[in-house]
C-alpha cells in the first residue's frame, strides 16, 4: 500500500459516518486518476491507494475481517522475489495473537497498520526509525492516522492547533523534532513504536527495540569493515528480489556509488540518472563514476528546488522505449542515509569528546554553533525572545537524554538518526501521491544501521571508516574521485579545480537561482497577504522589508520569506 489513511473510535458507542469516511477517501490523494479504496465498518474507516511502486501489494484481509495495510518493505525474510504480502501476513497473524516481536526482525523502511472491527482493536507500527512517517491525531473521542501530514490537515473534523514549539523547531532544524508536528494535536510515532488501541483495554504505546539494550560488537576494524560491507550486500539484496534492472538517482558523491556497485555486484542491471547543475563536480564526478561501473546512464542537469527529482525522472522515461524500462521505473534506489549513518555528517570529535566528559551541555553548543543552528529574533514577536534563545538547545539536550548508548558519543549520532535523518525523506512521502516516485533506501536497513550503532563512534568520524570500507567493493570504487565534507577525510584524488562543488556559491546557474527567487517572492507575497498569517509568531512589517529587499536585490532574505511562507501555511490550516 503507497498511502493509506484511517479513522477509528475510541469508544464502541461512537459512530464514524459515511461522511466521515468519504472525507477520509477525499482526502488521500491529490491525483485524478486515483481511486481510494474504503473499508467502512463499525466504528471505523480505512482508505488506500496501491500505486503500484514496489513489487507486490501492501494489503491483507483475513477470514475474520480484519485487515492490514502497509506502506514501503517489511523485509522479515531474505527470499529469491520481493513478497510483501506474505510478510504482511505474517505480522498479521503474530497481531492478532497479540505478539509484537516479529516487528523486531524487520529491516525495511516502512508504515504498518492493522484494523480489527469485530475485537475493536487497531494497531500502529513503523520502521526502526520512523523514516517512514505514521501521523495520529486524537480528536473527540476519535483517533485518525494517516501516512501523509497533508491528508490530516484536509480534513475539517480533525481541528488542528498551533505547537509554537513544534514551529521554531521547524524554522531552527527544517523540521520538528522528537514526535512533534507544527500541530499540538498531531504527533509522529517515534520510530520502532507500536501504537495499540483497544476498546476494551485502552491506549497502549510500546516499542519494539529499545537503543539503549543494544550490546557493542566488539569487533576490530577489518572485521568490522567486511561484517558491514557484507550486511549492506544484504540489504541492497533483499530490497532488490528478482528485478533485473532498477533505476538509481546517481551523483558524484559514495552513498549512491556504494548503492550503485552493490546493485551491480549482485547481477541487477543499473540505469543511473544525475539531476546535478552543469559544470558542478556531481555531473562530471557522477558521469566519470557512471562509465567506470557501466551504468547505463542518463544526466538532466537541474536548478534547485525539490521538483527537480520528477522532471529528471520524466525526462529519463521520456528518453527510452517501454521495453527498455525496469519492471518498476517509478522505485528510485537513492544514498540517502549514507552520508549521516555511515558518514556521521554532522558531528565532529570535540563534539564526542565532550560527551565522553560528561559535559553533554557543552557538546550540544558545540554542535548547534557549528552546524550554525539558531533562531534569528529580528523576525519574530519581541515576547518571543526568551523562547527563541533556549529552543534550538533545549531540544537537543532532551533528545541527547532520552536515546541512550553504551557509547555516550553515540547519543549525539541518534540524535541525528531519530530526528535528522529521519526526517529526510518526509517530504517525497508527503508528494508521493503527485511525484509517483518511491525511494528505495538500503543505508536505512535495520541489520545494517544497529551494527553501526552497536560500535564505538570515534573510527566513523570525519568519514575515516567510510573512505576505508570502499575497499571491501569491488569495481574500485576509491579510484574515482569524489567531494569530500569540509573537516572530514579528504579525497585523495585530484578534482577539476574549474568545477563548481555543491558548497560553493555558483553550484546554481544564475538563471535558475532567479527563477527559484521569483517563485519564493509570489509564495511569501501570498502569504503576507493571508489573513491566517502568524501574527502571534512574525512581525509582518518585518517580513515586508525582507520581501521589498530581496525582490530589489538590496539584499537576499529569502531564509526568513521561507520561515514566513510555511508557517502561514500552517497556520492557514488551524480555525484561527
Amino acid at each position: 500500500m503507497t498511502i493509506f489513511a484511517g479513522v477509528f473510535a475510541l469508544d464502541a458507542s461512537r459512530d464514524v459516518t459515511d461522511g466521515m469516511a468519504r472525507e477520509l477517501a477525499g482526502a488521500i490523494s491529490r491525483h485524478p486518476d486515483d481511486k481510494p479504496s474504503l473499508t467502512h465498518g463499525p466504528g471505523c474507516a480505512l482508505a488506500y491507494v496501491e500505486l503500484g511502486l514496489l513489487p507486490g501489494r501492501g494489503e491483507y484481509v483475513a477470514g475474520d475481517g480484519s485487515q492490514s495495510v502497509l506502506g514501503g518493505d517489511l523485509l522479515l525474510n531474505s527470499r529469491e522475489s520481493v513478497a510483501r504480502e506474505s510478510d504482511l501476513r505474517l505480522l498479521h497473524e503474530a497481531w492478532s495473537r497479540g505478539d509484537n516481536s516479529l516487528l523486531s526482525r524487520a529491516r525495511g523502511t516502512f508504515a504498518v497498520a492493522m484494523l480489527d472491527p469485530a475485537r475493536g482493536v487497531l494497531r500502529l507500527a513503523v520502521d526502526l526509525f520512523g523514516a517512514r512517517p505514521m501521523y495520529v491525531a486524537f480528536c473527540d473521542g476519535l483517533v485518525y492516522f494517516a501516512t501523509a501530514l497533508r491528508i490530516l490537515e484536509g480534513i475539517a473534523s480533525v481541528r488542528k492547533r498551533l505547537d509554537q514549539r513544534g514551529l521554531l523547531e521547524l524554522t531552527a532544524f527544517g523540521f520538528p523534532l522528537s514526535t512533534r508536528t507544527p500541530y499540538e494535536n498531531i504527533e509522529m510515532l517515534d520510530g520502532a513504536e507500536v501504537l495499540e488501541i483497544s476498546r476494551s483495554h485502552g491506549i497502549r504505546r510500546s516499542k519494539y527495540f529499545e537503543w539503549g539494550s543494544i550490546e557493542p560488537v566488539g569487533m576490530g576494524p577489518e572485521e568490522l569493515s567486511r561484517t558491514l560491507h557484507r550486511s549492506f550486500q544484504e540489504a541492497v539484496a533483499w530490497r532488490a528480489g528478482k528485478q533485473r534492472s532498477v533505476l538509481s538517482f546517481f551523483s558524484g558523491g559514495l552513498d549512491s556509488r556504494c548503492v550503485t556497485a552493490s546493485l551491480l555486484a549482485a547481477g541487477t542491471h543499473v540505469h543511473s540518472v544525475n539531476m546535478a547543475p552543469e559544470r558542478s563536480i556531481d555531473l562530471v564526478i557522477g558521469l566519470t563514476a557512471a562509465k567506470h561501473l557501466g551504468t547505463r546512464h542518463f544526466e538532466h542537469p537541474s536548478g534547485p528546488g525539490s521538483a527537480k527529482l520528477e522532471t529528471a525522472h520524466a525526462a529519463w522515461i521520456a528518453s527510452l522505449s517501454s521495453n527498455e524500462l525496469p519492471e518498476f521505473p517509478r522505485a528510485v534506489w537513492t544514498g540517502s542515509g549514507g552520508s549521516v549513518g555511515l558518514g556521521h555528517v554532522y558531528l565532529t570529535p570535540e563534539m564526542v569528546s565532550l560527551m565522553h566528559q560528561g559535559r553533554r551541555r557543552e557538546a550540544v553548543h558545540a554542535y548547534l554553533r557549528k552546524n550554525r543552528i539558531e533562531l534569528s529574533t529580528n523576525a519574530f514577536q519581541p515576547r518571543l525572545r526568551g523562547r527563541l534563545e533556549s529552543c534550538c538547545f533545549d531540544g537537543v539536550m532532551e533528545e541527547v537524554q532520552r536515546l541512550s548508548s553504551f557509547d555516550e558519543g553515540r547519543r549525539l549520532h541518534l540524535f541525528l538518526m531519530m530526528n535528522d535523518q529521519r526526517r529526510h525523506l518526509c517530504q517525497m512521502y508527503e508528494d508521493i501521491d503527485t511525484s509517483r516516485l518511491e525511494p528505495v533506501n538500503p543505508f536505512f536497513d535495520a541489520e545494517f544501521m544497529r551494527l553501526i550503532l552497536a560500535s564505538p563512534i570515534e573510527p566513523f568520524l570525519q568519514h575515516r571508516f567510510y573512505n576505508a570500507w570502499l575497499k571491501e567493493f569491488p569495481y574500485q570504487l576509491d579510484a574515482i574521485p569524489w567531494q569530500a565534507y569540509d573537516d572530514h577525510v579528504p579525497c585523495p584524488l585530484p578534482i577539476p579545480e574549474e568545477l563548481n562543488s555543491q558548497w560553493s556559491d555558483g553550484f546554481y546557474s544564475e538563471q535558475s537561482l532567479k527563477a527559484e527567487s521569483m517563485k519564493l517572492l509570489a509564495h511569501s507575497s501570498r502569504a503576507l497577504a493571508n489573513p491566517m498569517f502568524p501574527v502571534g509568531l512574525l512581525r509582518r512589517p518585518i517580513v515586508r522589508l525582507a520581501w521589498w529587499m530581496t525582490k530589489t536585490g538590496i539584499r537576499d532574505y529569502s531564509y526568513l520569506l521561507n520561515i514566513a511562507s510555511n508557517l502561514t501555511h500552517y497556520a492557514s490550516k488551524t480555525s484561527g
